[in-house]
């Protein structure tokens, strides 16, 4: 059936013909003007040339032919989940050992400096024993003595104990420092028995030797300790602290102000009696 656009305002209108439902194509009420829009929103589709097939298929289906309502779903499919976790896991294995072998090495080195220090301290001790002077006797005599040439020659403890055994050299005197209640070392102090002036109980020069071990190697592994000291070296482990010295100290003990030192102590580096220069010690 046909009909006839709604005339415009001053045209004659043919009433035998019945008016089109859509406003005139006219600038103001065409299929482009907004109002026509707000009336009929689907006349888009023919704009765009989607025809009677669009109608069905703009608001269902993307342009890729997919439901719209699964379009909007966006995710991580199970390969990619798969690749990110091959990655996270590769990354983790690389990363781990380097890690592992830093926090090793880390604290090897932490633990090096505090046996140097512990070493260093009993040497000072010793030392200033002696330099105040007096009868020390009593308290050098706690130090047990070696009976080799050389104390560096001296064998590596066999036992703990918690102070040293004047009588003997195998006995290592378990130290803890810090706020736990776990020993972290084991020292050994030895001294050679030195050179003592005729009419004297003290000696004026002697040699002193002084190993920190780790606690638990000579607690574990005292059967075969060694007294060369530790490298440190990088490590995923224990290292060489599991079986030797962490810091060790050789060094010489001397009492200068004494009447006669200087030439005792020529005496005990050497077997000669007369020291050149002048000076004579017979």
């Amino acid at each position: 059936m046909s009909c006839q656009p709604k005339p415009l305002i001053g045209e004659p209108q043919n009433n035998s013909v019945p008016a089109c439902p859509f406003p005139n194509p006219s600038p103001k009420f065409g299929r482009g003007a907004p109002e026509f829009k707000r009336l009929f929103p689907f006349s888009q589709l023919w704009e765009k040339g989607l025809g009677d097939e669009g109608v069905g298929t703009l608001f269902t289906r993307d342009s890729l032919g997919t439901p719209a309502s699964e379009a909007n779903d966006k995710g991580l499919t199970l390969i990619e989940c798969l690749v990110a976790i091959a990655v996270i896991g590769l990354t983790a294995a690389v990363m781990a050992p380097v890690m592992v072998f830093s926090m090793a090495t880390r604290i090897q080195s932490q633990r090096a400096e505090q046996a140097l220090q512990v070493a260093q301290g009993e040497v000072d001790k010793i030392r200033l024993m002696v330099e105040r002077g007096g009868d020390f006797s009593s308290q050098l005599y706690i130090y047990p003595s070696t009976a080799t040439i050389s104390v560096a020659t001296t064998a590596a403890p066999t036992s703990i104990a918690a102070n040293w055994n004047s009588t003997t050299t195998n006995v290592a005197k378990q130290v803890n420092i810090g706020d736990g209640s776990q020993n972290k070392f084991a020292v050994q102090v030895f001294r050679s028995v030195g050179s003592t002036p005729a009419g004297s109980t003290v000696p004026i020069t002697f040699d002193v030797g002084v190993r920190v071990y780790d606690f638990n190697a000579v607690q574990n592994n005292s059967a075969s300790l060694q007294t060369t000291p530790a490298g440190l070296t990088f490590t995923s482990g224990e290292g060489q602290r599991s079986s030797r010295p962490l810091a060790v100290i050789y060094t010489s003990i001397f009492q200068g102000d004494r009447e006669g030192a200087l030439c005792t102590y020529r005496r005990y580096l050497s077997t000669a009696s007369t020291v050149t220069n002048g000076l004579n010690c017979n």
